[in-house]
């Protein structure tokens, strides 16, 4: 698990990256792109992330920018699940 993120999102990643079985250690930087993140596994990475972390990726939020590193989606991740945080 990285200081960043926890299990939850790199099994998410790794079960839409053409080969994220092999991901050991995932760089924060990496290009999903470069890792074959394409357009059908961004939706379905999406609604993965939704429903684990019971987030709505907005209008906006679903661009090839939020899901250009994993730091910039876990980052993503991270601001809707406090912009979403609903009272106890």
């Amino acid at each position: 698990m990285s200081e960043h993120w926890d299990d939850n999102f790199v099994d998410a990643l790794r079960e839409n990256l053409p080969d994220g079985e092999a991901l050991v250690d995932l760089d924060e930087e990496a290009s999903l792109s470069d890792l074959g993140l394409e357009s059908i596994n961004m939706i379905s990475l999406m609604m993965r992330l939704e429903g684990d972390y019971d987030i709505s990726f907005p209008d906006d939020a679903v661009s090839f920018a939020t899901f250009a590193t994993p730091i910039a989606l876990w980052n993503t991740v991270c601001e809707l699940r406090v912009s979403e945080a609903r009272p106890a």
